[in-house]
C-alpha cells in the first residue's frame, strides 16, 4: 500500500513518463513537493483570515494558489525550465507582498531563506549562475521588506494570538521547507553516492577479470600516449623480456625501436603507417631482444584512440611469447623442406639403383650364355674375368647404397681418432682398383693428429675422395694424391689434392647432386660425392672443389671443432 502511495503521489508531480537522469527526477519532484506546501500555505492561510473575519488578502492567497498550480502543470509537462523561473520569481514577489507588510513579524522573512536554498537546490551546479541571482534577489527583497518603507499590501491588525499561531504557521512551513530541500540535496547525494560505488565495485571486478585475463594468457601491456615521451609497460611486459619490475621505468620509442630485430624495424613502421592512415587494429609477428642479448618472437596486438580531429591520441596494446611456435612453424617447415628433398631423391635414387643394379647383372648374365656357347679355353677365361669386373661393380654400387642409408639413419657418435692410421685404412682396401698400380699416395698429416669426430662417416668420406681421384687419374702422366690436414682456431679442413683428368666449370655446381656424372669419362654411380657431402653436413661441415681441366683437382673438408658429448672407445 504504502508503495501504491507512493506511486501515486509521483504520478500527480511529475506524471507517469520515466524522467532521466536521476538528478532531473529528483529536482522535479522537489518542485512538485514544494507547490504542495504553497498551496497548503495559500489554503490555510485563507481559512485563518476567514476564520478571523479578514478578507483583504483573499487576492493575493488566490494568487499564490494559482501560481502553484500553474507550476504544477508546468513540472508535469516537463517544461522544467520555466516551471523554475515561474516558481522562484512569483514566490519571491508573494513573499515580498506579505514581508512588506508584515508590521507583527510573524516570521515571514524565514520564506526567503527557504526559496534562496530552493534556487541553488532546483538549478544545482549546471546552473550556478542563476542559483546565485535568485539567492541575490531574495537578499535584496528582504533588505527593502524589512528596513524600506516600502508596501503595497495593507498591513494587517490582528491581535497578539493570531499573531502568534502566523509566527507558527510561517516557522512550521518555513522549517518544513528547508528540511524537504535539505533531505532532497541528501537522497540525491546518497543516490549519487551508491552509484559511484557501484560502479566502482563493477570497475574493480572488471578491473579483475581484465588482469585475470591478462595474466592467463600471459600478455604484456603497453600504453603509449603520443604526447608523452615514454610508454607505460605492464611488469608482465618486462618479465617476458627478462627484466625486473624496476627496470626500465621510462621506456621511450626510440629505445623500444633499437631493441628490435633489424629486420623488423622497417615492416613495424609500415605497420604503424598504416594503423595510423586506415584506423584498424594493428598485429605484428616480431623479433625483440631480450635482456640477454637473445632475439625472441613476439605477436603484437594493438589499437590506437583518434581525437575528434582525427589525431591518434593513445595506442594500447599486447605482446605474447609466441617464441616456442615460431621455432616449431622453422621446424616443420624444415621437416617439409627436408621430405620434399627426400621424396625427390627417393625418386630419383628408386630409377637410377634400377638401372645401375640391372646392368652390371644383364651383363652378368649375357656374358654366362656366352661363356656356356663358348668352347675356347682363353676365351671362356677372358668372359670370367668380365664377369668379375662386372661383379665387382655391383658390389661397390651395394657398398654406396648402404653407406647413403647408414649416414641417413645411424646416429652420430663422436670419438677422438688418430687420423693417419685411418687414412692408410682406407689406402690398404683400395689396393685393388684398377689404376692403383699408378697412383702415388702423399699423406702430408702429422702421425700424432688426434680428431674429435665420427669415424665411419669420415671413413666413408676419405674412401670416396681417393676413389674419385683413382678413378678420374690422368693416364698420360704419372698420377699422384696429396692428404693434408690443417688445425684452425674454430675448426679443422682436411683436403685431397690430385692431379687427375679435373673437372669442367659448367659441372662444378652438380657434381655433389645424386647419381650426377659430369664427367665423359664418369666410371661411378654419381653417387659417391652425393654421399660424402651428406656425411660431411653430419658432421657440421661443408665441402668444396677447386677444379681445372688437364691440371687436377682439389677438394676441401672444413669441420667444427666438436665441445659436445664423446662416445668412448
Amino acid at each position: 500500500e504504502d508503495m501504491d502511495f507512493q506511486r501515486r503521489v509521483r504520478n500527480f508531480l511529475v506524471g507517469k513518463a520515466k524522467i532521466e537522469p536521476r538528478s532531473e527526477f529528483k529536482s522535479a519532484m522537489l518542485r512538485g513537493y514544494m507547490v504542495l506546501i504553497g498551496l497548503t500555505v495559500g489554503i490555510a492561510y485563507s481559512l485563518v483570515d476567514f476564520s478571523s473575519g479578514v478578507t483583504s488578502s483573499f487576492p493575493y492567497y488566490v494568487a499564490d494558489i494559482l501560481l502553484s498550480l500553474a507550476t504544477l502543470v508546468l513540472n508535469r509537462q516537463r517544461k522544467f525550465h520555466l516551471a523554475n523561473l515561474l516558481f522562484l520569481f512569483t514566490f519571491n514577489f508573494l513573499i515580498f507582498l506579505f514581508a512588506s507588510s508584515d508590521i507583527y513579524r510573524t516570521g515571514i522573512y524565514m520564506f526567503f531563506l527557504c526559496i534562496s536554498i530552493s534556487a541553488f537546490a532546483l538549478l544545482g551546479r549546471q546552473q550556478i549562475q542563476y542559483a546565485i541571482l535568485f539567492s541575490a534577489l531574495s537578499l535584496v527583497l528582504f533588505l527593502i521588506s524589512y528596513w524600506g518603507k516600502f508596501s503595497i499590501m495593507k498591513p494587517l491588525e490582528n491581535n497578539e494570538q493570531y499573531i502568534n499561531l502566523y509566527f507558527t504557521i510561517n516557522f512550521l512551513v518555513a522549517l518544513t521547507t528547508c528540511v524537504l530541500v535539505v533531505y532532497s540535496l541528501i537522497s540525491l547525494n546518497h543516490h549519487s553516492e551508491s552509484r559511484l560505488l557501484q560502479t566502482t565495485r563493477e570497475l574493480r571486478k572488471s578491473r579483475e577479470r581484465n588482469e585475470m585475463v591478462v595474466e592467463a594468457v600471459n600478455a604484456g601491456i603497453y600504453e603509449w600516449r603520443l604526447d608523452e615521451k615514454s610508454v607505460f609497460i605492464s611488469t608482465t611486459w618486462k618479465r617476458l623480456l627478462g627484466y625486473e619490475e624496476h627496470e626500465l621505468t621510462a621506456l621511450t620509442i626510440e629505445l623500444y625501436f633499437s631493441m628490435l630485430h633489424p629486420d623488423e624495424v622497417e615492416h613495424v613502421n609500415q605497420t604503424m603507417v598504416n594503423h595510423f592512415r586506415e584506423r584498424t587494429p594493428y598485429s605484428n609477428e616480431l623479433r625483440i631482444k631480450k635482456k640477454s642479448g637473445e632475439y625472441g618472437w613476439f605477436l603484437d596486438n594493438g589499437l590506437t584512440k583518434f581525437t575528434e580531429q582525427g589525431e591518434p591520441l593513445v595506442t594500447v596494446g599486447s605482446i605474447i611469447d609466441i617464441n616456442d611456435r615460431k621455432l616449431a612453424e622453422e621446424k616443420i617447415l624444415l621437416q617439409n623442406s627436408m621430405l620434399i628433398k627426400t621424396n625427390k631423391e627417393l625418386d630419383q635414387f628408386v630409377y637410377s639403383v634400377s638401372h645401375d643394379l640391372r646392368a652390371p647383372l644383364s651383363s652378368i648374365q649375357g656374358l654366362t650364355h656366352v661363356y656356356e656357347l663358348s668352347a675356347s679355353v682363353q676365351e671362356k677365361a677372358s668372359i670370367v674375368k668380365l664377369i668379375s669386373d662386372r661383379a665387382n661393380t655391383l658390389d661397390a654400387f651395394i657398398r654406396e647404397i648402404l653407406d647413403y642409408s647408414r649416414n641417413a639413419r645411424t646416429e652420430v657418435k663422436m670419438r677422438s681418432i688418430n687420423i693417419v692410421p685411418l687414412i692408410e685404412e682406407v689406402v690398404a682396401a683400395l689396393q685393388h682398383m684398377s689404376g692403383w698400380d699408378r697412383m702415388r699416395m702423399d699423406i702430408d698429416i702429422p702421425d700424432d693428429l688426434e680428431i674429435v669426430t665420427d669415424r665411419e662417416r669420415l671413413k666413408v668420406i676419405v674412401t670416396n675422395m681417393i676413389t674419385n681421384a683413382v678413378k678420374y687419374s690422368d693416364p698420360g702422366k704419372s698420377s699422384m694424391i696429396r692428404v693434408q690436414a690443417t688445425m684452425l682456431k674454430d675448426g679443422w679442413n682436411l683436403s685431397f689434392q690430385d692431379n687427375g683428368l679435373g673437372i669442367a666449370a659448367e659441372h662444378l655446381d652438380k657434381i655433389f647432386e645424386m647419381f650426377y656424372q659430369g664427367h665423359s669419362h664418369s666410371q661411378g654411380s654419381g653417387l659417391g660425392l652425393y654421399i660424402a657431402t651428406e656425411a660431411v653436413q653430419r658432421l657440421g661441415g661443408k665441402i668444396h672443389v677447386i677444379s681445372e681441366p688437364g691440371v687436377g683437382s682439389t677438394f676441401t673438408l672444413s669441420l667444427p671443432l666438436w665441445a659436445g658429448p664423446i662416445v668412448q672407445g
